[in-house]
C-alpha cells in the first residue's frame, strides 16, 4: 500500500509504463502542471492525451513527488499504477 497525496490505496507495478498513472478522482484539479502526454496504456485501445499531474507518494522507500498521467475516472482501477522510472 502507498499513500498519494494522502490517499491509500495499492500499487501496481507496470514494467512497460514509463509514466505513473492515476485516475483523475485523487488529483485535485490544482495539482496539474498544464502539460501533457499522448500515451497508449494498458487500459486503452489507442493513444490518448492525457494531462501530467505531480502528485505526493508515502510509502516504504519514502515519501517522493513525482509526475503521472491522470486517466479519465471512467477507467479507475482504485490502484496507482507504477511505472518503470519512479
Amino acid at each position: 500500500m502507498v499513500q498519494v497525496n494522502g490517499i491509500e490505496m495499492p500499487i501496481l507495478r507496470e514494467t512497460d509504463a514509463t509514466l505513473d498513472l492515476i485516475c483523475k478522482k485523487y488529483v485535485p484539479l490544482s495539482m496539474c502542471t498544464n502539460e501533457t502526454v499522448w500515451i497508449r496504456t494498458c487500459l486503452e485501445e489507442s493513444a490518448v492525451c492525457l494531462p501530467i499531474a505531480e502528485v505526493e507518494l508515502d510509502c516504504d522507500f519514502g515519501r517522493i513527488i513525482t509526475n503521472v498521467a491522470v486517466l479519465r475516472d471512467s477507467l479507475n482501477q482504485e490502484r496507482y499504477i507504477l511505472g518503470n522510472k519512479t
